[in-house]
């Protein structure tokens, strides 16, 4: 009666989708746009950064005081020291056996530990689980714990040496047909999350050992696999290697899974051609566009995984194109968007519509909004379209508006992103828009509506119970990306995050306060582990403490982890919570994943892997 353990749930995550509160549907399918949000809010969200990092606001509704101003107040410090002195002890204690008590409790202590520690020592002990003599799931997670060893800030990097070793390790594990397919699936991922990563050790320069590295990888790819979780899994992981690794006789193998289907000379299933143009999308040169805009293109037959993924893939290969093809791109994208009669093609191809706009923002040009239609479709779906659709615009409106900022320097950037605003607000008040208010919320947080009118409508939100919970859970997580915490915006979110009625809403805005910078958000949470209540909302707690946790979230966790008195569940979640307040990374390793994913064309492996903690 413990429930599902991490890190592996076992089903398909329903992400964030409310629960037992007022207000709750049946829930959506796949289609739905917070899958989207979910497998994309770590680089959205930054939470990590936002509860390190506290900057001053300077907003109309910030004259009514708070106790929150800071001048980048915080610092890691304080939690590098406690990952040191006390979270390593504990994963280490977790890891035996004998102490953890179950096999979840056991391997989250390897993918905790990997995501927290440099020590060489640690490195070969994580390497020691692949040992198939240990418990599988054990096994699986080794695996992909030495991937997340990965580090952004190359003063916090494994040396090249030690990385290699790790990948050599990983490769003879992915070729040992003895292990079972999720670790060797879980081993070619971890190759993926090292793309970025040192290398070329022992007489080889970087680029030669990449380069060797992508080889092995496309290699895999000709050989004949049972199930489709290997090359797909080995996609992903090319598409995680240095770009300048790849070659053109091995791009030209991704354009022939792309168009045809087929590699090695036999056809492949749509699936493992979808994962083919993600890759593409990643390491594809300009020449891809059309090969992927073909892909795109609707016709009979054509495999729905393919066209869904291809118009992700062209969100991400024309950010790298500029000036007319980049245009090209976007028109291509917004066809897609207003005619595909598959809703989940169209919605992925607002959001890759919405990244080409913040390309030409950053670049400081106009040309996709003012040579398409794109500015005035965006708005209008937001306005009108479909249920599925109206979702999306209005996400991809926010990340448009969060691209611009408060100060455009473009006049017609300044004028969209007001237009966005009013659009947005609009939707928020639409009491028949259904699920899409909860969206308007989240991309107005997106877009970090900083009017004293917007920050009113969202907090008025969050303190009616007589809305629907999922919007209340919105409109707080709205809040907090808004970052102005003023006295009735943190008294309102934290109001909501003591009921009882929702998990999703607690969840939220437990995630608000750690963005508001609110220090009260811990004694709430930890207030409710003590007093009692369901499993699931002991387990949200948990969760909550350690997605907001800074070196004061070490003693509870640390606590229900070595407690023999508390179930299973509870162990293993304090013990996957450990790894997340202890992981210092400003976006996740494991984002890296699920970030621009076809999640609608999840095998096993991958999909069990996104939902690791």
């Amino acid at each position: 009666d413990s429930g599902p353990l991490p890190p592996t749930p076992g089903t398909p995550v329903t992400p964030d989708l409310g629960g037992a509160g007022r207000g709750a549907a049946t829930p959506p399918g796949f289609e739905d746009w917070t899958f989207w949000y979910h497998y994309n809010k770590e680089g959205i969200e930054n939470l990590k950064r936002e509860l390190y990092t506290r900057v001053d606001s300077r907003n109309p509704m910030w004259v009514m005081g708070s106790e929150h101003v800071g001048n980048a107040t915080g610092t890691t410090q304080a939690t590098r020291v406690r990952v040191e002195s006390d979270l390593i002890p504990a994963l280490l204690w977790a890891m035996d056996p004998q102490n953890a008590g179950h096999q979840d409790t056991e391997s989250a202590a390897y993918i905790a530990l990997a995501k927290v520690t440099r020590d060489p020592a640690h490195v070969r002990l994580l390497a020691r689980g692949l040992d198939k003599g240990h418990n599988p799931l054990v096994v699986e997670s080794a695996a992909l714990a030495l991937g997340l060893l990965r580090r952004e800030a190359p003063g916090r990097q494994l040396g090249a040496a030690e990385l290699d070793r790790v990948r050599a390790l990983l490769v003879a594990t992915f070729e040992d047909e003895r292990h079972r397919t999720r670790v060797r699936a879980f081993a070619a991922l971890a190759l993926g999350l090292l793309g970025d990563q040192p290398t070329g050790s022992g007489g080889a320069d970087a680029a030669a050992a990449a380069a060797a590295l992508t080889a092995r990888l496309f290699g895999w790819l000709e050989q004949r696999h049972a199930a489709s979780d290997l090359p797909c899994a080995t996609l992903l992981a090319i598409g995680m290697q240095p770009a300048t690794s790849i070659r053109d006789p091995q791009r030209e193998i991704l354009r022939h899974l792309v168009a045809r289907g087929r590699v090695g000379g036999r056809e492949v299933p749509g699936l493992v051609a979808s994962y083919a143009a993600l890759a593409l999308g990643r390491v594809g040169e300009v020449r891809d566009v059309a090969v992927l805009t073909h892909a795109l293109t609707p016709r009979r037959g054509r495999d729905r995984h393919v066209q869904r993924s291809a118009a992700i893939g062209l969100g991400r290969l024309g950010r790298r194109v500029a000036g007319p093809e980049r245009v090209a791109v976007a028109r291509t994208l917004l066809g897609a968007a207003e005619r595909a009669r598959d809703a989940s093609t169209a919605n992925f191809a607002l959001i890759s519509l919405a990244y080409l706009v913040c390309a030409d923002v950053e670049a400081a040009r106009t040309d996709v909004v003012e040579d398409t239609r794109a500015p005035e479709a965006l708005l209008r779906l937001a306005a009108e379209g479909r249920p599925l659709t109206r979702p999306f615009a209005a996400l991809a409106l926010g990340l448009i508006g969060r691209a611009i900022g408060d100060d455009a320097t473009l006049p017609v950037y300044g004028d969209l992103r007001a237009r966005a605003v009013g659009a947005l607000r609009a939707g928020l008040a639409d009491r028949g828009a259904g699920r899409a208010r909860a969206a308007c919320a989240t991309a107005l947080g997106i877009l970090r509506d900083r009017e004293a009118e917007g920050l009113r409508r969202l907090t008025g939100i969050v303190r009616s119970e007589r809305e629907d919970d999922e919007l209340r859970a919105y409109a707080a997580l709205a809040l907090g990306l808004i970052d102005v915490p003023a006295p009735e915006v943190v008294t309102a979110v934290r109001a909501a995050l003591q009921e009882r009625g929702s998990e999703v809403l607690r969840m939220h805005c437990a995630t608000a306060l750690g963005l508001l910078g609110d220090r009260k958000a811990l004694p709430l949470l930890e207030a409710e582990l003590d007093g009692g209540g369901s499993l699931g909302a002991r387990g949200e707690a948990l969760l909550a403490i350690a997605r907001v946790g800074d070196d004061r979230a070490v003693d509870p966790l640390i606590a229900r982890l070595k407690d023999p008195a508390e179930n299973a569940y509870t162990r293993a979640l304090a013990c996957a919570g450990l790894g997340i307040v202890g992981d210092l990374e400003w976006v996740p390793s494991l984002a890296r994943l699920s970030r621009d994913l076809n999640y609608r064309a999840s095998p096993d492996a991958i999909n069990e892997v996104v939902t690791i903690l």
